[in-house]
C-alpha cells in the first residue's frame, strides 16, 4: 500500500489535521492558496498544484517563490503550461497542457481537486485519502468586480470577513482573482472521476461528511488516517 493525502481547502478540512498529516509521515498534496496558511506552520506537503488558470495567474508570484525555495520540502509542483510559458520545466516542476492529461486518460471536467487525485495516481499512489472536498459553495463571499471580457471571473474588492467556502478565513484576500465556485461543475468533475476510479485500480477515500457523490469509499478522516496512512 502506497498512501497519500489530498488536502482540499473546503470547510471539512480542519487545521488540526495538518499536524496529524505531518506527524504521519505520509506524503500529501496541497493546492491553490493553502500556502498562506502553511507558511505560518513552517511545513509544506510533498506536492503542490493548481489547475485553475485564473487562480494560478493571480498567485503566480507566490508560486514562483515556493518553487525557488528548495528548503520548503516540496518535491514536485504541477501547473498549466499556459501560466508558465517562459518557464523551463525541471525535476520539481511538471507543466501540463490545457486540458491536462494524466496517464493518457481523457476527461471533460477539470478541477484542481480531481487533478490532484489524478496526479497522485500518476505518481504511483494506490491509496488516496481526500479531505476538505465538499462541493458545497457559497457563490459570493465578499464584494467583487467581474473582470473584462469574462462572464464568471472575479476580482475581490474586499477581504471576506468570514469565508464559508474554505477551512481558514485568510484563504482569499482583497485583490485575488478567481472563477465562480460553480458547485454543479465541481460535483460533475467528481462524478466523472468516480466512474473512472475502478479502471485505475486504486482506493479513494472521501472523508467529508457532506460529500454525497457515490463511487468513493467514505470514512471519517481520523479513522482513515489510522487505517490507511502508511507509506
Amino acid at each position: 500500500m502506497k498512501s497519500i493525502v489530498v488536502i482540499g481547502n473546503g470547510p471539512s478540512m480542519k487545521k488540526e489535521y495538518l499536524q496529524l498529516i505531518q506527524n504521519s509521515g505520509v506524503p500529501a498534496i496541497g493546492m491553490n492558496a493553502i500556502y498562506r496558511l502553511l507558511r505560518t506552520y513552517g511545513w509544506f506537503p510533498s506536492y503542490y498544484l493548481c489547475f485553475d488558470a485564473s487562480v494560478t495567474e493571480s498567485h503566480k508570484d507566490e508560486f514562483l517563490k515556493l518553487i525557488a525555495d528548495e528548503s520548503n520540502g516540496i518535491d514536485k509542483f504541477c501547473f498549466y503550461k499556459v501560466n508558465f510559458k517562459d518557464f523551463e520545466p525541471n525535476d520539481r516542476v511538471v507543466l501540463k497542457e490545457h486540458p491536462p492529461n494524466f496517464k493518457g486518460q481523457k476527461f471533460n471536467h477539470v478541477t484542481t481537486g480531481t487533478c490532484a487525485v489524478r496526479f497522485a495516481i500518476e505518481l504511483g499512489y494506490d491509496t488516496i485519502i481526500i479531505t476538505g472536498v465538499d462541493c458545497n459553495y457559497k457563490e459570493k463571499v465578499a464584494d467583487r468586480i467581474t473582470l473584462p471580457n469574462t462572464r464568471a471571473t472575479y476580482k475581490l474588492t474586499e477581504t471576506p470577513e468570514k469565508n464559508p467556502n474554505y477551512f481558514f478565513d485568510e484563504y482569499q484576500v482583497v485583490g485575488d482573482v478567481y472563477n465562480t465556485p460553480n458547485a454543479p461543475y465541481h460535483r460533475a468533475a467528481w462524478q466523472e472521476l468516480s466512474q473512472q476510479v475502478p479502471s485505475y485500480g486504486v482506493r479513494c477515500i472521501q472523508t467529508s461528511p457532506v460529500f454525497n457523490i457515490p463511487g468513493f469509499e467514505s470514512l471519517d478522516f481520523k479513522k482513515a488516517m489510522e487505517k490507511y496512512a502508511k507509506g
